[in-house]
């Protein structure tokens, strides 16, 4: 094809007309793809293929099938971005920028994908409204990044230090701006979420959350470039922001089992109150080995010295 695109081989029973192209019992090579099964195109006219994001609805039983984004990107160029190799199982229909897979089994050799999943918005990963649910997803904060880069940079979460990660459960949203639900057991520790969270772009762009967390033994003080703090297991009602620029701000009650602080271990806490710029306002019941108390007021650790 004058753009560039080369079919090496192809085998399939086909049908073609005005308004739609059918290809069973397909194999299909192209410059650095394979595809297997089933794939049909519909569409009103052929020049609807000068618009085929958003025109040509496609249609495909794919049974390990390989797709190079750099194939796609000779019809959707801002793919050209993103570059990728995935191999792909399941069912799909819709077009690029509205597309619905089901029973979906992808990988890219860093970030696998099982469930069903809805995406509006292609190629525009960053303005791509993402539905997806009955879920597994494995990857890693590289993985994560690969797809969306402005979080590298992020002030406020560390998303390379995640070296591991699995997810089960649904996920709906935007890259920067989605409600998740399910369980995330990760190198970090354990997540189990019912979470809205809101991420800025930019360097002192402001992260906002709310939600119901519960947590196991989380890296609190890695995830979001903390060194004070270290793990924490928790249950806790959030909504908080944080950013580089104006630190931490967040309301909560929660029932702490053990959270690392400066190196030591407090345990058995029920807090209920504010945290804000490294100051706590609220109530705090602690039942540590070597602190037992009850406070109703503030506690100031942005000094040298703790300042009540």
């Amino acid at each position: 094809e004058r753009c560039g695109l080369v079919v090496k081989q192809f085998k399939a029973d086909v049908r073609v007309s005005p308004t739609e192209t059918i290809c069973k019992n397909l194999l299909l090579q192209t410059n650095n793809s394979t595809l297997e099964d089933y794939y049909a195109m519909h569409y009103s006219r052929f020049p609807d293929f000068l618009d085929y994001i958003n025109k040509v609805v496609m249609v495909a039983n794919l049974k390990k099938s390989k797709v190079d984004s750099k194939d796609v990107a000779y019809f959707a160029t801002a793919l050209r971005e993103y570059p990728t190799i995935i191999t792909i199982s399941g069912s799909a229909k819709g077009t690029v920028a509205n597309i619905q897979a089901k029973n979906l089994l992808l990988s890219d050799g860093q970030t696998i994908i099982k469930g069903n999943l809805k995406m509006v918005g292609l190629p525009d990963i960053n303005k791509t409204l993402i539905d997806y649910n009955n879920g597994e997803l494995i990857t890693s904060g590289n993985g994560i990044l690969k797809y969306a880069p402005g979080l590298k940079n992020n002030p406020s979460v560390s998303i390379s230090s995640i070296t591991r990660a699995y997810f089960k459960g649904d996920f709906k949203g935007y890259i920067n701006n989605f409600v998740l639900n399910g369980t995330i057991v990760s190198n970090l520790g354990t997540i189990v979420s019912n979470v809205k969270m809101k991420i800025a772009p930019g360097r002192n762009g402001m992260t906002d959350y709310t939600g119901n967390v519960k947590v196991n033994d989380l890296n609190l003080g890695v995830l979001l470039k903390q060194p004070d703090l270290g793990t924490v297991t928790l249950n806790a009602d959030v909504d908080g922001r944080q950013s580089k620029a104006e630190g931490t701000d967040v309301n909560f009650k929660t029932i702490i089992q053990h959270i690392e602080y400066r190196n030591y271990a407090y345990t058995g806490i029920n807090a209920d109150g504010k945290l804000e710029k490294e100051k706590f306002t609220g109530n705090l019941l602690i039942a540590d080995s070597n602190v037992s108390m009850g406070f109703y007021g503030l506690f100031d650790f942005s000094q040298e010295k703790l300042k009540i």
